[in-house]
């Protein structure tokens, strides 16, 4: 039997549920929270600053570590948090670095975040009027990036932004003109840091010519073309003498931005706009530059169209966007600019014009180059367009990611994150921090020339500069790891991508190069290429197992620590100046080594000189770091030492002082390394050295496949006693070298005596053989010869006779090689 009527079954389920819903049923455990406050706009420090950061977390405690743009600890530890807390690291170093937290609840990680930052030397632009260097910015259009990023731009070093004041934004109906407040609070506060915008006039105007449904399209029509020199000539007068560069549109040779009628005929329409809004320009500032092209890629066609128009009489300097985002700089950039250049110059009267660079630049998207990539891209490319001699202003497409998608390829060309960024609002990417490094080693540099260093050394990249102070600074890099070897007579600084610097005394230093620019300031003797790869694998020797004495009432101690080599170092505690430790060291056979040492910095340490067997090796090393805890970890290139004999030879570590704020003489090293130097070798092509040859003889330059760089140098000679002299074969070291010559035999060929600076060497080389043609390849060994001097040596080769078959004296040499 039923109890229940119709419809009894909804009520009782309704007060079922009613009665769940009011019991104390358990949720569950909320997600623990982190956050990141910033105490400066984008977290950018210069050094000097206190770098800091707001922590809050419902748990007691996070860890931290701080990594710099290679993935090496700076900085790590425990910070206990009430609710919110402030962490404030010490760093010496400079550049871009990644904060990573991780919450803990007891032993597990239950909540995370990371952020990066970027510490830079400072830099006074207020001196400088212009420079080479510029960035995109998109204040003026529909992006509307906010004017607070400017202090960000001032401190990056740039003193030129590109931007645009759209023309459909300020002429609200026909000829009246109106400002709005998004368009000139940018351009105030350009101002307020220095900063000149290039400006791009853009770009079309439903008051004109438009599509027939409101939308306009680029300006065919001779109302239009007036009208957009209209407001051309308004901008100008609006703000004045802030604008002394414009640009007239954006890429018209591509239909996205060259639209309607237009488009059908593109060179001719824009040579039309170009024209006009040149005129319109000059009539307003008749100094202000106008550029013109603006071409995405290079356009080489567009702009040879346009230039056979008359084009290049309507702008005083020609632009372009050379994109290519699936190479590396060093393929096509400079050939991309002489391209145009060389256009430039067949229609000009063989006269060159300043290039723009208006926009170029690689994308960190998942798809694209990782952020380090677009980091050593960025300083590669631009080095590389300096060198060039042609480009005026390299202009970086973009300062500001777009967006926030990982994967999306056109909003992540910034080289600081979005404001929207998880990250942090304007946060840097490494190119920040290696733009901000170039423009300090650079900024109003002159380019000098670019290092040959022989056969081989392709995969590096040398280029000298004359600096702001009058010195000489380098620009490196190789795109396969490379090594070369420094000689100087002075100290010189060498500075890494991200502006850390270190100065080396005089003497040979070798250095590894890899695809991370670095710049070294400073006179060499020489430089020399030492072959490719990682150095060669060198013998490490762990401190901590060292045989050692110490100083006289001093201690020596080994530690245990994860971030050293095997866990563990070896620290002197020391009292003052003149305290040591001293270690024996095996070296396993005599040569050349670069001696590299290991240390821990901390804020206890003191000033040490390395010496090796009584004779200091390198710049005194200053082991002092502000921070208090943990340590920051350095490995110093104490330059090459040479050793006679194999076996034991004594490094003395001798303090020689402390940082005004270190608190005591302490050193921690963890391991000694020596690695075996590569022996020198100098290959000189004869045929494109400087010579003299004795009267009545001439000199011919060969092309011969065979032979090494595809030629050789030819003495057509009369007889006995005729001669070709090199006097100019530069010599970057003292020393004993093994003298080598490479020359092509034949039945036509005489007999020589070579001299080195007037000395006979070796003995007379007969280079008769009886074949008629082609010819027999043979290098010629003409023992050792020792240099007490470096610089340019006369390489002279005298004819003393022939062979009794021999048809003629001629003599052909291909290359000159020295062995140290």
């Amino acid at each position: 039997m039923s109890f229940f009527k119709p419809g009894m079954w909804v009520v009782l389920i309704c007060m079922f549920a009613g009665l769940i819903t009011s019991m104390a049923i358990p949720s569950p455990a909320m997600a623990a929270t982190l956050s990141i406050t910033q105490h400066k706009l984008g977290n950018i420090y210069q050094t000097g600053e206190t770098v800091s950061f707001g922590i809050t977390t419902d748990q007691s405690s996070v860890d931290y570590s701080v990594t710099d743009y290679l993935g090496k600890v700076m900085a790590s530890g425990n910070k206990p948090v009430n609710g919110s807390t402030t962490l404030t690291l010490s760093l010496s170093a400079k550049g871009y670095f990644k904060l990573d937290l991780n919450a803990k609840s007891g032993a597990s990680v239950v909540a995370s975040k990371s952020t990066t930052f970027a510490i830079l030397a400072p830099f006074d632009t207020s001196g400088i009027s212009d420079s080479f260097f510029s960035v995109q910015t998109h204040f003026g259009n529909s992006t509307r990036q906010h004017p607070e990023i400017a202090p960000l731009l001032q401190l990056m070093g740039v003193k030129t932004v590109r931007d645009t004041q759209r023309w459909e934004y300020i002429e609200t109906t026909k000829g009246t003109y109106a400002f709005q407040p998004f368009l000139t609070d940018y351009m105030t506060a350009l101002s307020n840091k220095g900063i000149k915008p290039l400006m791009t006039l853009a770009l079309d105007h439903s008051l004109y010519d438009n599509d027939g449904n409101g939308t306009g399209v680029t300006p065919y029509t001779d109302a239009g073309r007036t009208g957009f020199a209209n407001y051309t000539k308004q901008l100008m007068q609006r703000f004045g003498s802030q604008i002394n560069e414009v640009e007239v549109y954006n890429e018209p040779n591509i239909s996205a931005f060259f639209t309607g009628p237009a488009a059908a005929d593109k060179p001719e329409y824009y040579y039309q706009l170009l024209k006009s809004t040149y005129a319109a320009a000059k009539s307003v500032n008749p100094s202000v530059k106008v550029i013109g092209g603006a071409t995405a890629g290079v356009g080489l066609p567009f702009h040879e169209a346009v230039f056979q128009k008359g084009g290049l009489a309507y702008m005083d300097a020609v632009s372009m966007h050379p994109y290519d985002h699936a190479n590396h700089p060093e393929l096509y950039l400079a050939q991309f600019i002489s391209n145009l250049d060389n256009l430039v110059k067949q229609y000009n009267g063989q006269v060159s014009k300043p290039i723009y660079m208006t926009e170029d630049g690689w994308s960190s998207n998942s798809g694209g180059v990782s952020e380090l990539t677009q980091a050593d891209y960025l300083v590669r490319s631009y080095v590389i367009a300096m060198s060039t001699q042609k480009v005026a202003k390299y202009n970086w497409y973009n300062f500001l990611n777009k967006g926030t998608i990982p994967t999306d390829f056109e909003r992540n060309f910034g080289l600081i994150r979005h404001p929207n960024d998880a990250m942090g609002k304007y946060v840097p990417k490494p190119g920040y921090a290696a733009y901000a490094a170039m423009t300090r080693q650079l900024t109003g540099a002159n380019f000098v020339s670019r290092d040959k260093l022989g056969a081989g050394s392709s995969a590096v990249h040398s280029y000298v500069f004359s600096n702001s102070s009058g010195g000489t600074t380098r620009a490196m890099w190789a795109t396969t790891d490379a090594n070369v070897t420094l000689n100087t007579a002075s100290a010189i600084t060498i500075t890494d991508m991200m502006g850390n610097s270190q100065t080396y005394a005089p003497g040979n230093h070798t250095l590894l190069l890899t695809k991370h620019p670095i710049y070294v300031s400073g006179n060499l003797t020489g430089l020399v290429y030492a072959g490719p790869g990682s150095p060669v694998s060198g013998k490490l020797y762990e401190t901590e197992s060292l045989t050692a004495s110490t100083s006289t009432g001093d201690t020596r101690a080994a530690f245990t620590d994860v971030n050293l080599s095997g866990g563990a170092g070896d620290k002197l505690n020391a009292n003052g100046v003149g305290d040591f430790v001293s270690y024996s060291v095996n070296v396993p056979e005599a040569g050349t080594f670069n001696v590299r040492v290991k240390v821990k910095k901390l804020n206890t340490r003191g000033i040490y000189q390395l010496s090796v067997d009584g004779t200091n090796q390198g710049l005194p090393m200053d082991g002092y770091d502000p921070v208090s805890n943990g340590g920051v970890y350095e490995e110093l290139n104490l330059g090459n030492v040479n050793f006679n004999t194999a076996g034991n030879h004594m490094f003395k570590f001798t303090a020689t002082g402390k940082h005004a704020d270190s608190t005591g003489y302490e050193l921690a090293v963890d391991y000694v390394l020596l690695n075996p130097v590569a022996p020198f070798v100098m290959v000189r092509e004869l045929e494109t050295e400087e010579a003299t040859i004795s009267s009545g003889d001439a000199r011919i330059t060969l092309t011969d496949q065979a032979m090494s760089d595809g030629g050789g140098d030819k003495l057509v000679a009369n007889g006995i006693g005729d001669y070709i002299s090199y006097n100019s074969i530069d010599l970057p070291f003292t020393g004993t070298y093994n003298v080598k010559v490479k020359v092509k035999k034949l039945n036509q060929r005489g007999i020589f005596q070579l001299s080195i600076d007037g000395q006979n060497q070796g003995v007379p080389q007969d280079t008769y053989d009886p074949v008629a043609t082609g010819g027999v390849y043979t290098e010629l060994d003409l023992g050792t010869k020792t240099f007490t001097t470096a610089g340019n040596k006369t390489f002279k080769f005298m004819i003393t006779g022939k062979h009794s078959e021999s048809l003629a004296y001629d003599l052909v040499l291909d290359s000159i090689t020295l062995t140290k």
